[in-house]
Order: structure tokens, then sequence, then C-alpha cells
């Protein structure tokens, strides 16, 4: 079995770069641009970066709401129209002395016809690609008016023609989709066509920013710097290459000047070497930087109570003492790899293992998976957006999200902010669930497409992997859509040659995988598709794992797999109330089976499935019916919300305690990837998401922020209900000495603990899960078998960890003994909000960046499950929700998106919990 390390002794440069060729703007702040539908009925001014659906609205044709009601049907005669953009405009003056010219779109979203001046500039069919229309001979020098015009073909219906030129399976995507056919035939965003979380509404338009580039001497279009750290060497080697655009006027040798300078303004290090331009089709100049190790920190994740250092990274093309050209960037050092070796290495048929190892230590990755934040890309590369969930995603405890191959290669404001975070990226290219054409016109886009994305995004350090699809390995494996050697055949063509090959010749050095999931090395030793062992496999790369029985219960973590890495796994869960009230009328509520609710749901059976996984762990079994009633459908969405951060949690911290665990006879364990479907919410739907789509965490998002913290606790009951074996687990680089496990033991309606005990543990070891104790729930409080006479049933515990100055290291982990719909409740809490105070004082790190911080003070009578908070339509979030109050008072804080006083928080503010869904009379 060979041995694969898949290493990235990385830094990377540039293309979110300052820069100092000459730009035009053409944007709908500098010119003016219009729009018309074909036959000219509709018409109106265009926003440029945008869309059509963006003016549509504007303009008043459409609706504030796209998606009210039926708005994701009813509005789709708007994707199936072709739609023509135009302006006019001056040629400037610093671009009329430039020696050459270029028209530069960095985004046309899909199917377009590029026209200037009367000319054809192209029949562009990439909403991926960055476009460059070299311009000069026919741009107007003259002082007249330049001609731009972008004729758009609906999308849906160039897919459907180059479906009926080539058929390429699947055709259409599931009728429950309520989505249009044939999104594989096209380069665009593949869930724009509807998918199992999202609605189908096809865009067009410029949704990226257009251009005019001058170029007097040379200009910068893209650069690469890849660092190899040798073991036995003191510096970073930095091998830089600049691709250029060379005028008439251009050099045939410059000096190229590559400069590091820290945060605070010093200059690292500079290196100058006088180079010659390579020649050939792209133009390019080389030179290496050395980094002593000495002068930079590394860069880590997040949770690592490391930091996450950053250097702008400078490259200067100079003629004499003349600068033609400068491109600046910030970049990180880190080291990464992807191990991948035998598990056991006299018995290779144990499996690979799968795990990232960054600056020589193994991570576990903690995380989820980021779908577009909206189906219309223009309105998906808003930066605040992107902000509040990576900025969530962190505060979570994320150290990676994997951008999903269904949805667009994200801004440069988003990797940077990863940068800035330390989440780490797990990159798909953005191929999903289908098979795909490999005809010379479709991987010639491929092509171009792979090439740019990956020098565009390839200097970040949070980069941590390149994935050549979603779910198609297992897909073409198992026969999805067809069975045939040549669809086999044509998989391996586009992912193990075309895409692995561009990518390994542009960044030879960050991991690459050919799907996920993946059997990882295996699969590459297969030729690109297993052989005999699944791609879902639970010994080899990653896997995806969903439970898709209705009545399955959800607390019981046996039922969960083992497997190397889990990079998608989760449940639904109904967004809040008021989110849905907002997109439709109360009639569409009062119907559990409503047509509104129906089409809303995406997935075969899945409203049914969650109303079923919801009442097996948590609905009073004689009251199940009555959740279906008008009157409780509120209480039905809070449970829901409830059951999904359940069962996520659950699944995560049986990931968490198997990164040590390992079964020598079937190979299994080893775990060291957990990432949840998914982040976020791209409309109000049934949907995995945890954070709903107005930026709201759910219960789920509140949960993961424990279960993912750096220091965390994980209970194993899979041999009885009251035996348990608990866990602690650390992902921290240092050992914690002298830690205390605190275990309470409470019965329901009691303040008081039954029974405390603490367990000394005199070494939790870094980056670790060891169990520290084990036994039946009685044996671990040290019941007295005579005295201690409360029922077992009606117990529950709370599990801490704390250093040995008493300091919390873990929230209190709340653990049922039984399930709660098990438990006669005999009482009721009395839970109230009793002050909100503002405070200067934020208990967490993460509190710059909110406007306002409050002490919000609560209060109950006896122990409450599963408080929930909820500020209405205030932006914030809370520092902690969901939770077990198992104490007379709690003060919780509340950090604010937005400018608001104590009074406006107290007006808004409700409390609700377990027992008051369950209260149903």
């Amino acid at each position: 079995m060979a041995v694969f390390l898949c290493a990235v002794l990385t830094l990377i440069c540039f293309h979110s770069a300052k820069s100092t060729e000459i730009i035009q703007d053409l944007s709908s702040q500098s010119v003016k641009w219009t729009f018309e539908s074909q036959n000219k009925t509709v018409s109106g001014e265009a926003i440029v970066p945008g869309g059509i659906f963006n003016d549509l609205q504007k303009e008043g044709v459409l609706g504030d709401e796209l998606f009210y009601r039926f708005g994701d049907t009813e509005n789709r005669w708007v994707s199936r129209d072709n739609w023509t953009f135009h302006t006019e405009f001056n040629t400037s003056e610093d671009i009329l002395k430039s020696a050459k010219t270029n028209l530069v779109f960095d985004g046309i979203n899909s199917v377009a016809d590029v026209f200037f001046n009367g000319k054809k500039l192209c029949g562009c069919k990439n909403m991926f690609t960055r476009f460059v229309f070299p311009i000069t001979d026919i741009l107007k020098k003259d002082g007249s008016v330049n001609q731009l015009m972008v004729k758009f073909q609906s999308t849906i219906a160039y897919a459907a023609q180059q479906y009926n030129k080539t058929p390429t399976k699947p055709s259409c995507v599931p009728p429950y989709f309520h989505g249009e056919c044939h999104v594989n035939m096209v380069r665009t965003m593949q869930a724009s066509f509807g998918w199992d979380w999202g609605p189908a509404l096809p865009s067009q338009g410029l949704w990226k920013t257009v251009y005019l580039e001058g170029v007097t001497s040379v200009a910068i279009q893209d650069v690469k710097c890849l660092i190899s750290l040798e073991a036995k060497e003191e510096f970073w080697k930095v091998d830089v290459t600049a691709f250029l655009d060379v005028s008439e006027r251009g050099p045939e040798t410059v000096d190229v000047v590559v400069s590091l300078v820290a945060k605070d303004g010093k200059k690292v290090v500079s290196e100058s070497n006088k180079v010659t331009i390579e020649g050939g089709d792209e133009p390019n100049v080389k030179t290496v930087l050395s980094v002593p190790i000495e002068l930079v920190d590394m860069w880590w994740p997040n949770g690592m109570n490391k930091s996450q250092p950053l250097y702008e990274i400078s490259i200067a093309l100079k003629n004499a003492d003349e600068i033609l050209v400068e491109k600046k960037t910030r970049i990180g050092f880190r080291t990464i790899e992807l191990i991948q070796v035998p598990v056991v290495r006299e018995d290779p048929e144990k499996g690979l293992t799968f795990y990232f190892e960054v600056n020589g230590r193994p991570i576990f990755a903690k995380g989820s998976n980021y779908i577009p934040s909206h189906v219309l890309p223009e309105k998906g590369t808003d930066p605040k957006v992107a902000e509040h969930l990576l900025r969530s995603s962190a505060e979570a405890g994320f150290n990676m999200l994997r951008v999903w191959g269904g949805g667009v290669y994200e801004t440069d404001f988003f990797y940077d902010l990863c940068d800035e975070l330390g989440i780490m990226i797990w990159q798909d290219f953005m191929f999903a669930n289908s098979l795909y054409p490999v005809d010379e016109e479709f991987l010639s886009e491929v092509t171009r497409e792979v090439k740019g994305t990956v020098r565009r995004l390839q200097h970040h350090p949070s980069l941590a992997l390149w994935a050549g699809n979603n779910e198609m390995e297992g897909a073409v494996q198992d026969s999805w859509w067809d069975s045939s050697e040549n669809a086999k055949e044509n998989y391996k063509k586009l992912f193990g040659h075309v895409i692995r090959d561009l990518v390994m010749e542009e960044d030879p050095l960050t991991p690459f995988v050919v799907s996920s999931p993946t059997n990882g090395l295996k699969t590459d030793e297969d030729g690109f598709l297993p052989e005999k062992i699944t791609a879902w496999s639970g010994i080899y790369g990653d896997t995806h794992v969903y439970q898709y029985s209705s009545s399955v219960d959800l607390t019981n973590s046996s039922m969960y797999t083992i497997a190397r890495f889990v990079s998608e796994y989760g449940y639904q869960s109904f967004p809040f109330l008021r989110t849905l009230q907002k997109v439709t009328e109360k009639e569409d509520l009062s119907n559990f089976d409503s047509a509104f609710l129906n089409t809303r749901q995406h997935q075969s059976g899945g409203t049914n499935r969650v109303f079923s996984q919801t009442a097996t762990i948590l609905m009073p079994h004689n009251q199940n019916s009555e959740y279906k009633k008008p009157e409780h459908f509120e209480k039905f969405v809070f449970l829901t919300q409830l059951s999904q951060a359940i069962g996520t949690g659950v699944e995560a911290l049986k990931h968490r305690r198997l990164r040590n665990f390992f079964n020598p006879k079937t190979g299994i364990g080893r775990t060291m990837g957990s990432m949840y479907w998914q982040l976020n919410d791209i409309w109000a739907a049934p949907s995995w998401g945890g954070i709903d789509h107005e930026g709201t965490w759910k219960m789920l998002h509140y949960h993961m922020a424990h279960i993912f913290a750096p220091v965390a606790i994980s209970v194993d009951h899979e041999k009885y209900a009251d035996h348990l074996i608990i866990y602690a687990i650390s992902d921290l680089l240092e050992d914690l000495h002298n830690v205390q496990l605190e275990l309470n033991g409470y019965k329901w309606g009691q303040l008081e603990p039954v029974k405390t005990r603490v367990v000394k543990i005199e070494t939790m070891q870094n980056l670790s899960a060891a169990a520290v104790l084990e036994g039946g729930v009685r044996n671990l409080l040290e019941m007295d078998p005579i005295k201690d006479t409360v029922i077992t049933r009606d117990l529950f515990l709370t599990i801490q960890l704390k250093d040995e100055e008493g300091k919390d290291l873990t929230g209190p982990y709340f653990h049922p003994v039984y399930k709660l719909n098990e438990i006669n409740f005999q009482t009721k809490p009395t839970l109230k909000i009793e002050k909100v105070v503002k405070s200067e004082t934020a208990k967490e790190d993460y509190s710059s960046h909110y406007l306002a911080v409050f002490d919000i003070e609560i209060t109950t009578d006896e122990p409450t499950p599963y408080v929930w908070l909820d500020a209405g339509d205030v932006r914030g979030r809370f520092s902690d929700n969901g939770f077990i109050l198992a104490q007379s008072e709690k003060t919780i804080q509340f950090f604010a998106l937005q400018d608001l006083d104590e009074k406006h928080l107290w007006d808004t503010l409700s409390i609700y919990s377990y027992f008051h869904a369950i209260q149903l009379d």
C-alpha cells in the first residue's frame, strides 16, 4: 500500500489584490445600464453588478418578496425569457493613453452573446469564468460613444437544447423539487434549477464587476505562490509565478520585486531579481522569495488557542526605477497534509486514515456545509450575509466549512474572512449529483473554469482541500442514472483526468480528492472509481450518512455510522413560525398538509419523517396527532428544531469521541472529521439548516457551539439507557492538568441535586478523546441503594469539566437518563425573564463586532429543559440558548447586531421551553 501524504506546505497568492493597472469602471454606479425582454414589452434601468430579478423588483414588475407563497414557480417566467442588457459610454482619458485595452467581465450568468461596438466578442456560457476581451482595435478613440450589449438566452432553454444534442443523464431533478431539467448541460449554479432544500429560479445578468482594463506596458492577470518547508530547512521557500498581459510597449525583461510586510507595517523580507518574460499563450515571470521561519508566525485553525497571523505580500514589476505594475494581497504560513496511510501497517485491508494535519499536528475537522446564501447569485454576493454566516461559524467552534459543489465559488471577501477566522475550506468544484458531458466544447469550458478558480483561490491559508464533485463517485458506482461502461469512463475522464490534472498542474501542493464522498487514495488506485469497496465506505476517505427511517430514536447513537470522516449528516426541521408568516397567508399554515407547506418541502416524505422522528423522542405519545392541528403548529415547529439539534448533536459527539477508537477486527474507527448538513438556509422552508435564511440561529447552531467547543464531553449510553461511558475531549495543543469532572444528579421537580460527585482527571491529553468514567447512573453518582430512593427514570444529569481553579472548561452537558417523552412530569415550572440590563462586559472573545451587549436574568422554580429565548426580529444572538436550567437563576447575554436600548429588547423578548411545547390544553 502506497503512503499518501497530500501536502500543502503553503502560502499561495493573489487575485483579490490591489493593483496599479488602469481601470475604467462600467458598473451602474458609473454608467447607465438598461434591460429589456426579448419582445421588448418589459424594460427598465439595470443594476450592474446584478441580475434580472433585482432589476424587475426595482422597477416594480415583481414584488419585494420573490418567494411569497408560490413565487418560486409563479416568477419563473422571468427565467424562461431572454433578456438583453445595454450601456453606452465614452472612453476615459487614462484608457486612451494605454497601449492595450481589455474589456473584463468577472462574471456572466450564464449564457450570453457579448457585442462591443457591433462586434461579437463571445458566445459565453459559463457563470464561473472571468472573461477578458482585447478591444483595442474597436474601442472608440474619437470621442464618440462605445456601445456594449449583452444578449442573454434563458438558461433553461439553453440546457434543453444542449441535452437534445448530447443527452446526458439525469434528464430532470426529482418532481418534488418543483424544479427544471438538464442543469448538468450548462455551467451554472446547479442548485438554481432546484434542490431538496431550495427553489428553482435561474437568473440572468452580469453578476460580478465589469470594467475596462488599460495596459500601458504590462499587467498582472494572476499570480501563484507555492511554498515549501523542508524539515531540515530554516526558511519558507516561496516559488512565485506571475501571469502577464504584455502590450506592444512591454519590456522583454523586468525586475521582479517580492516583499512581505507584517500587520504592523514592518517589512519582513524583500527580494529583487531581473527576470526574462517567458512567451507563449500565457506570458509569465518566475522568481523565488526566501522567508526565515523565525520572522513569521504560523497560521492555525480556529479553536486551538492559537492565532491566524496574516501578512501582506506584494509583487512589483519594475523597469529601472519605474514600477510598471504591482499587486498585493494577504497570505498566511502553515503546512497542511491530508494523511492517508494504512491504519494497520501489516494489514492494508483495514483501510486508510483520512485526516488533516496542520503544522504537523492532527486536526479533528469540525464544521458544516455552506450552501449559497441566495438562489440568485447576484444576491448571494452580499458581504454582510457572508460575514454573519462565517462569524457565526467561528463563534460556534467550527474550524472547517465545505463549500458545496452545487452552488458557486464564493467571493474573495468570503475566503479572506475565512483566513482571518481560522476556518479551513473544503472546496468542491461546482459539479453535483449528475453525469456531465465530455465533448470538446464542454471540456473547454471546464478547463477555463478550473484553471481560473484555482489561480484565484489557491493563495488562501484557509484552503485545505480541492474536491472534484458532490456525491458522484457513489452515484456512478451505484448506477443511479446510467449503468453503462461509457458513463463510468466519461466520469473518470472528467474528474479523474481533466479536472484532477488541471489542479495538479496549477496547484500541485493542495490535497485533491476526486469526489465527496470518496474512498480517497483507494479510489485513485482503482482508476478513479471504486472497484469492489463501496464509495460510502467507513474505512476509506469521507462519507455522507443520513437516517431516512421515520421512527428512529435520534438519541440512540448506536445507529450512527462509524467512519473515518463524515462530511455530511443531519436532520430536517421547520423554520421559525414568524419566518414562514412573512412569506405566506394565515390559511397556508392552518392545515398541516396545505399546498404551501407541501410545495416548500422538497424531500420526498420529508414532513412525515420530521414529524415521526420528533414524535419518537419528544412528543407525549398520547398527543401526537394534536401537533398537526393549526393551533399547535408553533409548538410543532419548536419541537422539530429541538429534535434536529438533539439528533445532529448526538451524532456529532459520537464522531468526536471516536478519534482515538479503533476496532482491529473490522478496521472501523479513527474518526477525524464531522461536518453536518447544512449551515444555512436559502429560503423559508423545511431544511437541514442551522441558521435560518434571515440569519437567526436555530437551536441546532446553539447546540453545536457546545459540541464543537475545543473542550467537550461526550456520553456513550449504547449498552443500556442507564449505563454511561463519559468521554473527555480536547482539541487543544497543550495538555490540561488537574481537571475536575463534576456530575450532578437531579430529580425532575427539584432544583437541589440529589447527588453531586467530583472526579479528578490528572491529565487530559491534547488532541484526544478518552473515556474517563463508566458505570450505571446510580453507581456513577455513588447513590446509596437503600437511602437514595429516587428511581432512575426520574433522574437527569449535568456533567461539566472545570480546570484546577474551578473555572468552566465546558458548559453543563445535559443528559436525561430516559427520553423526555417517557417521563411523567408532575408540574410545570414557572419560568420568567426578571430583568434586562445593558452590559459593559462581554463574556466572549467574539463580541467586538456586535453593537451592544445585554445581560438577561432568567429564573425558574424547578429544573427546566431546553429553555429558549427569542428576540423576535431583533438581529443578534444569545450567549446560549436551548439549554437546561437546573438552578434558580441564570444570566444570559444577548449580542445585538443593531442599535437598541434595554426597553426595546425587553419588549421583544420571550421565553419558552420544552414544557411549554408539551402543554396542549
